[in-house]
């Protein structure tokens, strides 16, 4: 059962697959009714799909007592999808591969933010295929990170990563949809310091200065629905009801 969005509860549900995964890998008969109540807006580039795959995987591994661990999850997370294994857990991580394989940093302090919500629904595949997209075109090393995205990671390990955030799809992002260069700025006349689109959007974020600063940020932006949130140093949180 799926409440807060207009989502099937079908075969094609992530938590639905990551159930079904976990059966598979583990060879266990047992199985599960499952609730899944949305908060985050689906396909908005804020990963909710992958978060709720990632809860199912762990609660289920938990409620069924299947003792698998960290490494055979995040095998299973990745079968997923490429996002699934961050959301396993969560915090400051640098992704290779397809962003599956992960290498933990240190935890940034807690950060405010205002997401500021367009009301269009994104093609990952158009702003991935995009004739506008541009890419870096770095040489990958050994460690499979470029130069560049090294310099990033010690940027970030350093607290310093205001000064290297970017996200290459708003090159192609900001052409086939308006919408989200509005929201773009609508955030930066709002007073934000700093403002990307999420994933492939079309969510867009503005960093704060605090949870003031972003609860007065949030009332300023016109046109666009916002919510105002803060960074946290995990990934899913299990608790047992009843």
């Amino acid at each position: 059962e799926v409440t807060g969005a207009e989502l099937a509860g079908d075969e094609d549900n992530l938590v639905v697959r990551a159930a079904r995964a976990l059966q598979l890998v583990s060879g266990t008969s047992m199985g599960v009714a499952l609730h899944l109540k949305k908060s985050i807006p689906v396909a908005a580039g804020l990963a909710g799909g992958s978060g709720n795959a990632a809860a199912a995987l762990l609660g289920l591994n938990r409620l069924w007592r299947l003792g698998l661990t960290d490494s055979e999850l995040e095998k299973i997370a990745a079968s997923l999808g490429s996002d699934v294994p961050y959301c396993l857990h969560g915090g400051l991580m640098a992704g290779t591969g397809r962003g599956e394989v992960l290498r933990e940093l240190e935890s940034l302090p807690e950060t405010w933010l205002v997401l500021a919500h367009p009301e269009i629904a994104v093609s990952t595949p158009e702003i991935f295929g995009h004739r506008d997209l541009v890419k870096s075109g770095a040489q990958v090393l050994g460690d499979g990170m470029s130069e560049e995205f090294s310099a990033a990671v010690g940027a970030c390990a350093g607290g310093r990563y205001g000064d290297v955030l970017f996200n290459a799809l708003e090159s192609a992002a900001l052409v086939a949809y308006p919408e989200i260069a509005q929201c773009k700025r609508a955030l930066i006349d709002a007073g934000c310091s700093l403002v990307l689109m999420s994933g492939s959007g079309p969510t867009v974020f503005g960093i704060c200065d605090s949870r003031e600063d972003a609860e007065s940020v949030a009332v300023r932006v016109s046109g666009f629905r916002t919510t105002v949130v803060n960074t946290v140093c995990r990934g899913v949180d299990l608790e047992e009801i009843g």
